[in-house]
């Protein structure tokens, strides 16, 4: 079996990281997941807000998150509050709504850059991914196990696997910038 082929969970890792990281950047449109992973110092355990709520999108521009245990309402507040969305909570009785604001050009331009960072960052991953299966296949041919033609033919499997998942990475990545930009 390829190595390349072996290893294509790490490439899919990769992609799955991309995948929810470009989920919690914020467009022109509430996402439950722009909040999930907020982590909440619940009943003295940092606690993912995910776990402690239901979060639900009510209006395009707006997220209603009802804690499971009214008891942590406050905590959840305080959470938001320093998370770095940037968008003060509001508390009615038992349930906390975000109201999400248009979005102005140049918040629209950083978060087009934020975008094309976290796809840059994906791209290192990738070719970090290449560069450790890459002397994999080397040592396996300096120690005999491979002999240079399977270790050529290693290489260009390897190279096709990455070239999929960089064609991946930059559609995702095209897909989230339109989003990002549509007003």
């Amino acid at each position: 079996m390829a190595i390349a082929e072996s290893r294509r969970g790490d490439f899919e890792k990769t992609l799955n990281h991309l995948q929810q990281e470009l989920a919690s950047v914020r467009t022109g449109r509430a996402n439950p997941a722009m909040v999930e992973s907020i982590v909440v110092d619940a009943y003295g355990t940092p606690t993912p807000l995910l776990q402690l709520a239901s979060i639900t999108t009510p209006e395009s521009t707006q997220l209603l998150i009802q804690p499971w245990d009214p008891n942590i309402v406050k905590s959840i507040e305080k959470a938001l509050q320093a998370s770095a969305l940037g968008i003060m909570p509001t508390v009615e009785g038992l349930v906390i709504r975000l109201h999400f604001p248009p979005l102005t050009e140049d918040r629209r331009k950083e978060l087009v850059r934020v975008v094309r960072e976290k796809i840059e960052m994906a791209k290192v991953s990738i070719r970090g991914i290449r560069e450790d299966i890459h002397k994999q296949v080397k040592l396996a041919e300096r120690d005999g196990a491979l002999s240079e033609d399977q270790a050529a033919l290693e290489s260009k499997t390897l190279q096709s696997v990455v070239e999929e998942f960089t064609e991946r990475i930059v559609t995702f990545g095209a897909g989230k910038e339109k989003e990002v930009t549509t007003i």
